[in-house]
């Protein structure tokens, strides 16, 4: 296998190495992890050293895949520790100040305070994981003041009263180009705000108070909607209520004339006379006439001429309606 380095030949060395991959960039931190350092500060020589220590654990790790000089794993560190450490700070901002949110539900939103604040997701998630909670970047952190600055930052970021009243902002680190700007040199703020940032918080401030108001006019909005369904609904269930007695109505009207013309048939067959008759057709309207006078007797509408119940019975009277 071929061996990749971001420095082969003088001719690449003006020119950018390859970008580091996100496992190259848990390997980095794991190696920073694995790397014992004195406690106390080191001068400039015993940190390169240190950083000699540091690269030869990460080459290990990574074995043959890509071999990376000091000054570009100075360099690349230098990156993660910043980002990583700014999104601690505001993570920590958000659980001294917002503890009804989740653990998951503070992440997230510390993402979007990051992306806000510096115009750029966090890229360094994988690394945040392999770092927190860890003694040694615990300890990082606390000697870099981390604890003191989180609560102004906090601060800072809760109440605007406090932008005016921030600390004198630290000397900048010198120019990446210098040999004091090593990533362990760089004295960096992960989470105070200089003027910039504050300039950012503060139109994060008024961009939520824009998005309040949209959302209030939204709400307003759906309030009305929800006003014109219901007037909808009333009027739909009055013309449905109006429809359905029209056709109740109808329905009675039906059945009103249905009746009518039976009971116009029914009294047709009452007013027949029997006695022309031949005997067969005579026996059946016979034994008609006797359903239908003991059906209007029984309901209490005994109708009919009075020549057909005379019929009715003089046919009765004769024997001629027996079979």
């Amino acid at each position: 296998m071929e061996v990749q380095t971001s420095e082969q030949t003088p001719k690449s060395q003006s020119r950018r190495g390859l970008n580091f991959s996100a496992f190259e960039d848990e390997m980095l931190c794991k190696a920073w992890l694995e790397t014992e350092k004195d406690p106390v500060v080191l001068s400039n020589q015993l940190k390169q050293a240190y950083w000699d220590r540091v690269v030869d654990t990460y080459n290990q790790l990574m074995g043959s895949l890509t071999i990376r000089t000091t000054t570009s794993l100075m360099s690349r560190w230098s990156t993660i520790q910043k980002s990583v450490g700014d999104f601690c700070g505001f993570l920590t901002q958000l659980e001294t100040s917002q503890n009804s949110l989740t653990t998951l539900e503070w992440i997230n939103e510390a993402k979007r305070v990051y992306h806000t604040v510096y115009g750029q997701p966090f890229k360094f998630e994988n690394c945040w994981n392999l770092l927190k909670g860890t003694p040694k970047w615990e300890e990082y952190c606390s000697a870099k003041g981390n604890t003191k600055k989180a609560k102004s930052a906090l601060n800072v970021d809760i109440t605007t009263s406090g932008l005016g009243a921030s600390s004198t902002p630290t000397t900048p680190s010198p120019t990446p180009s210098t040999p004091s700007s090593a990533p362990f040199e760089l004295d960096v703020d992960p989470i105070s705000l200089d003027a910039p940032c504050k300039e950012r918080v503060i139109r994060r401030k008024v961009e939520n108070e824009r998005k309040n108001d949209e959302c209030g006019q939204y709400m307003a909005k759906v309030d009305e909607a929800n006003i014109v369904l219901k007037n909808f609904l009333s009027a739909f269930d009055a013309r449905l209520q109006k429809s359905e007695e029209i056709a109740l109505r109808e329905l009675q009207l039906k059945e009103q004339k249905m009746l009518e013309r039976k009971i116009e048939k029914e009294q047709k067959i009452m007013d027949m006379d029997l006695s022309s008759m031949p005997p067969m057709r005579r026996d059946y309207y016979l034994a008609r006439q006797k359903e239908i006078l003991a059906r209007w007797t029984a309901s209490g509408q005994f109708g009919g001429s009075n020549e057909g119940h005379s019929g009715l019975q003089s046919e009765e009277n004769s024997g001629g309606g027996t079979v």
